[in-house]
């Protein structure tokens, strides 16, 4: 049987290389379709970049899962061994995935240039695809996983060729794993809803197990929400009924539509800062700019984050700022321990906190007796304690309550009329 190469009368469609063919207007076939299902392939692990050696055939087959997701959809392919081949244009050597370090040459009338990545040609038995082969660049790009500065990450640009293997062509629709353009850095492994289209177009499950009312990738029989498209089926209250038809995801009784955090279990509805975002689900539940995760008060506004007495509890939330044990309400210096709450002058501020103990008008940096009220500072003996509080005013070693003369020196006490008033002040 003749087997011809697909689309010679159009080069630019007829040879899927990535980065190469203009945008189409959403998806878009060549028209034909592999005729036998599964398709079985072979991969050269030969060929295997370096960087990839270890990932790339796990990477080849979930590429080819991701086209068999779709619910709508019979396509499947499977792996079939290894392959030495390494020529895109090779013939009776079954359908083969490689890369290659010697990317020139004209493959189906396209010239192998260093812009692109990836070519799949494909050759017609009739209208069937008979064989095709899946060549990838080593020479001039570096191959990876996941999101690397420019890197081709793998798995993205398998699936892009995957899907011309399939039979498509190129697709502008938004975020299509089949867009004709590829930026390295970036992953695009998820089929979009155009995606999922061009393959069911091409492959329709025609079984009533297929059926597919909302078109979402999930047929009837295992979708938690039939009619509304959710391919992620997300049901985050685990009540089998998914997210885009549950009026309550989260089960607390609040409908979403009033609900302030309706991902997130709140019958309370409490949102401290009142910003239409309930607690549990508000990362900065009382609003001053600092996340709950590190904030000492969470739900008292507290920019400042002062913590008096260190203990993780800002002041703003702390009912014991000092943490001298007694609660800031009753404590008479609620920002400096004090557990005694010793008031000397009885004004309501305790005298660790208070500048004037004694309340006679003299600040306790200056006053000459801090505790006892002297406002005329009078210091007999010069000795910088006022006599309000000096236990021997004169300094003759005799004290007050014992001396004849307390406010005149005389060590000797002598009292010669033993009138109790010594000599020297009698």
């Amino acid at each position: 049987m003749s087997r011809r190469r697909l689309g010679l009368l159009s080069l630019l469609t007829l040879v899927a290389a990535a980065g190469v063919i203009p945008d189409a207007k959403a998806y878009t076939t060549f028209g034909v379709k592999w005729s036998s299902l599964p398709v079985k392939y072979k991969v050269n692990e030969t060929s295997f970049p370096a960087s990839i050696k270890g990932t790339a055939l796990a990477s080849i087959k979930a590429g080819f899962a991701t086209w068999s997701a779709p619910a709508c959809s019979v396509f499947e392919a499977v792996h079939d061994g290894a392959t030495t081949n390494l020529n895109p244009m090779a013939k009776g050597v079954g359908n083969t995935i490689f890369w290659t370090k010697n990317w020139s040459g004209v493959v189906n009338g396209t010239t192998l240039t260093e812009n692109i990545i990836g070519i799949t040609p494909l050759w017609l038995s009739g209208s069937s695809i008979a064989y095709a082969h899946i060549a990838l660049n080593a020479q001039h790009h570096q191959w990876g996983d996941g999101a690397i500065s420019g890197v081709v990450d793998t798995q993205s640009l398998l699936v892009h060729e995957q899907g011309h293997f399939l039979g498509l062509n190129h697709s502008n629709a938004t975020n299509s794993v089949m867009k004709s353009t590829y930026s390295k850095g970036t992953i695009v492994r998820t089929l979009v809803q155009d995606d999922i289209d061009g393959v069911c177009s091409i492959y329709p499950c025609t079984s009533s197990a297929c059926k597919d009312s909302d078109g979402d990738g999930v047929p009837d029989k295992d979708d938690n929400c039939p009619s509304n498209k959710n391919a992620s089926q997300l049901d985050t209250d685990k009540d089998g009924k998914g997210d885009a038809c549950d009026t309550d995801d989260d089960a607390d009784g609040i409908l979403d539509a009033n609900d302030n955090c309706p991902t997130v279990k709140n019958a309370s509805q409490t949102d401290t800062d009142k910003d239409g975002k309930g607690n549990a689900c508000d990362t900065d539940d009382d609003n001053d700019g600092i996340l709950d995760t590190k904030d000492n008060c969470p739900t008292s506004k507290n920019a400042d984050q002062k913590d008096t007495d260190k203990d993780g509890k800002g002041d703003a939330c702390d009912t014991d700022d000092d943490g001298d044990g007694v609660e800031d309400t009753k404590d008479n210096c609620a920002l400096n321990k004090n557990t005694d709450q010793l008031d000397t002058d009885k004004d309501g501020k305790g005298n660790v906190c208070d500048t004037d103990d004694d309340a006679d008008g003299i600040e306790d940096t200056k006053d000459n007796c801090p505790t006892s009220k002297n406002a005329d500072q009078k210091d007999t003996d010069k000795d910088g304690k006022g006599d309000t509080c000096d236990t021997d005013d004169d300094n003759d070693g005799v004290e007050d309550t014992k001396d004849n003369c307390p406010t005149t020196q005389n060590a000797s006490q002598l009292d010669t009329d033993k009138d109790g008033k010594g000599d020297a002040c009698d």
